[in-house]
């Protein structure tokens, strides 16, 4: 028993005798555990396991139980500044472990297996890139030390990851990239083009938008924590159209993939805060559906696109609740037949599959066979590491898109980003372009799709009556027109639904005579059209802005 030493690391600042305990003899590891010492029940199971795997410490079980039980009287002894509670910490060096990037240093946690008294264990290891070029693995802790006296903390803490968790980056991969590796950019994302157009169907006449987005988001998903907010990927087509074989893709390229068709609330957030990846969540018709399981699984979908915006529960901790939350920011692929809730269709990049000809060979091409996948995504890792400092620089610089404000250049800005610093690296020529244009045609469709038939259908029939009645139009006078035009949409419909559909558009009426009149102006009207994409029959502002500049000068001559 002298040899053997028990050596304790504190895992929770609220509660000091919750600890990983590590058993030596001498510079080997024998047992590792993570267990509160304060608990009886705890500190007799973690005994037995070590005495399962330690016979010979069993004539030494009461020296071991007094052993824990001191250590567990000395930590709750220590000082509140000792236990890290009294310490103030910034929250911008608390970030989670499974990826980072910080002006110091970037890296992401892997899961490994190693051997402790003689069987399989599986931990955490931590790849860092250091901002003066320095590389290494390490354990997963609490606390990484940084140059200038400061210190990034990670939080949550995951459990350790099972046996059959495997690490999607080869350990090839990882010495040579603790060698000195850099990636060739421009060979990666061709290796990673060629692949997605090996097996999967776009549109015609998107096909190289669709393809190049794609491969983007891929990229994306290894370096998203640099960007406040990152779009989602709606994946969308008629049945058979490849939405199940883009997922099967996926789960071969994107970072940490977690499938969850099947996957209950609870255990979907609680995933996403402890471990964190790329969820993929096929099969999603059931978000239109009612329910309190739909509603939380919507509320984590609605959440984890931005920063800084948590899924919130409330947990049972005695004989009361507590709010928790729970850090469900990262990217998401949603594929669905149906459309998605509006809210949800706002946070995504659409991209529509295509069903492909008899002819083709695609669909016969077996994704788990092709034997380009390890190392796409070896070099995927190796990116996010060797070029994680000049991404973070990329994410902070200001941005800006024709054609794109609000939350069109939100979601759009980390893939233009990206783009523009592939094709200065050399990358594919005219990537941004694509992009751009993709980009472009994808919120004007947005806009279309946002605006219900009937509010375009009350909207045009306002603006042509105002044209006929420069007094005012009446609410019923827009019934009567849209009923006449479209009786089947409107058959339901009266004029005070007529009314509040107007005034859901900023328009107010405005009572003259015993009757309420709507009397918008142009510059109400062409805000609709501009704002909205609803043809209203009025002169885009271009236009009009060129025209007028035009007549000016001619009067100046």
């Amino acid at each position: 028993m002298s040899q053997i030493t028990i050596e304790h690391q504190q895992t929770c600042t609220t509660n000091p005798t919750r600890v990983v305990l590590t058993v030596k003899d001498g510079d080997k590891t024998l047992h590792v555990d993570q267990l509160d010492l304060s608990k009886v029940e705890k500190r007799e199971k973690f005994i037995k396991d070590l005495i399962t795997k330690l016979p010979g410490l069993k004539d030494n079980m009461d020296d071991l139980g007094q052993r824990l039980i001191d250590m567990a009287s000395e930590l709750l002894e220590q000082p509140l500044v000792e236990r890290g509670l009294a310490i103030d910490v910034n929250p911008s060096n608390i970030v989670r472990p499974h990826l980072f990037f910080s002006k110091a240093v970037c890296g992401m946690s892997i899961p490994q297996i190693q051997l402790v008294g003689g069987k399989p264990s599986g931990y955490w290891s931590q790849c860092l890139q250091w901002a003066d070029g320095r590389r290494e693995c390490r354990n997963l802790e609490q606390r990484l030390a940084l140059p200038n006296d400061e210190s990034l903390w990670f939080s949550p803490i995951p459990s350790d990851p099972g046996l059959t968790g495997t690490c999607l980056w080869s350990r090839q991969s990882r010495d040579r990239w603790l060698d000195g590796h850099k990636p060739a950019l421009d060979k990666l994302i061709m290796d990673l083009l060629k692949a997605i157009d090996y097996f999967l169907v776009f549109p015609p006449n998107e096909a190289r938008g669709c393809l190049i987005v794609l491969a983007l988001w891929t990229l994306m998903s290894y370096v998203y924590p640099n960007w406040p907010a990152i779009p989602y990927l709606s994946i969308g087509g008629p049945l058979g159209s490849g939405k199940s074989r883009v997922f099967d893709l996926l789960a071969n390229l994107v970072f940490r993939p977690i499938g969850s068709s099947n996957m209950t609330a609870p255990c979907l957030f609680r995933t996403l805060d402890s471990r964190g990846g790329t969820l993929l969540l096929d099969e999603a018709e059931r978000l239109r559906s009612q329910g309190p399981e739909v509603a939380e699984i919507k509320s984590i979908l609605l959440a984890g696109y931005k920063q800084g915006q948590k899924a919130q529960r409330l947990e049972k901790v005695g004989d009361s609740f507590v709010l928790v939350s729970f850090d469900v920011f990262g990217p998401k692929a949603i594929a669905c037949i149906n459309e998605l809730p509006p809210a949800l269709l706002s946070r995504c990049i659409r991209l529509c599959m295509f069903r492909a000809p008899k002819a083709s060979p695609k669909p016969m091409r077996r994704i788990d066979n092709y034997p380009r996948w390890q190392s796409i995504r070896d070099e995927l890792h190796c990116v996010a590491l060797v070029y994680g400092h000049e991404f973070t620089r990329l994410a902070q610089q200001p941005f800006e898109c024709e054609g794109l404000h609000g939350r069109d250049l939100e979601i759009w800005g980390p893939l233009l980003q990206l783009a523009q610093f592939l094709e200065n690296q050399g990358g594919v020529q005219d990537i941004t372009s694509v992009v751009t244009e993709y980009a472009q045609m994808a919120s004007a469709r947005q806009k279309e799709d946002s605006v219900p038939c009937a509010d375009e259908a009350v909207l045009q029939a306002m603006t042509h009556l105002l044209k006929l009645n420069a007094h005012g139009v009446r609410a019923s006078d827009v019934l009567a027109r849209v009923q006449e035009e479209e009786p089947a949409l409107f058959s339901r419909y009266t004029a005070r639904g007529i009314g509040a559909i107007l005034k859901r558009y900023g328009l107010q009426s405005a009572r003259s005579g015993g009757k309420s009149y709507f009397r918008p102006d142009d510059k109400q009207l062409q805000a609709i059209q501009d704002s909205y994409g609803i043809d209203l029959g009025l002169e885009p502002v271009e236009r009009a802005l060129s025209a007028h500049c035009a007549l000016s000068k001619g009067c100046e001559s």
